[in-house]
């Protein structure tokens, strides 16, 4: 990328690599309040860039069947285990249209 004092949009640019960086939305958002209401803007930006990687490679991916009685902490122990910000639960059940996926933004551990 181009170094920020030559780009003609250090903002823009400060922007890619933060976003390249891995930091998350608000942290962005906070080193930059101007971008404050554009956080859609961040989002499919962000999406972008995880498209191409992922297009070109594969994650190596884990897969555990969690099953057990209701009120047994099947759900309880997932949280515990990794981070609130790091789970992507699925909660859109579309009746006889199969699970929705539509918000997952790359989140490592996935609930369905």
């Amino acid at each position: 990328m181009p170094e920020p004092q030559i780009e003609k949009a250090p903002e823009m640019s400060a922007l890619l690599e933060g976003i390249a960086a891995g930091k998350a939305t608000t942290q962005i958002i906070r080193e930059n309040p101007r971008l404050a209401f554009r956080v859609n803007d961040i989002d499919t930006l962000r999406q972008t860039f995880l498209s191409e990687k992922y297009a070109e490679q594969n994650r190596a991916v884990e897969v555990q069947y969690i099953y057990g009685a209701t009120g047994t902490g099947k759900t309880r122990g997932i949280y515990q285990r990794h981070g609130a910000r790091d789970i992507y639960r699925v909660t859109n059940y579309r009746s006889g249209k199969g699970v929705s996926f539509d918000d997952y933004h790359g989140q490592d551990c996935d609930r369905v």
